[in-house]
């Protein structure tokens, strides 16, 4: 594998340490493949940032699951809808 390690800015590439512990890994095991999986996909998540975009998926659909439960409660006496900002189960299904 060839990796330089510098970014395109041209400081130090932040997945670097990531990749120098793979190398070190495959070069002191007999057996990388099997033995140095932990590194190899640290290195890969620090990479492609795979499991961090899943993340932000997941937390992004939830705060729009949110927002969809913040329903506008109904103001008898003007006989409107007001917005209600951070409802609770309690306030809307009251």
């Amino acid at each position: 594998m060839s990796y330089s390690g510098y970014s395109l800015n041209g400081g130090v590439h932040p997945c670097l340490p990531f990749y120098e512990r793979m190398l070190q890994c495959a070069k002191s095991e007999a057996l990388p493949i099997k033995m140095c999986t932990a590194q190899t996909e640290d290195y890969l998540e620090c990479h492609h940032r795979k499991k961090q975009y899943a993340l932000n998926y997941a937390i992004k659909k939830e705060l729009n699951n949110i927002r969809i439960v913040a329903l506008p409660r109904y103001d008898e006496e003007n006989d409107t809808f007001v917005p209600f900002s951070q409802a609770t189960a309690d306030h809307i299904f009251q």
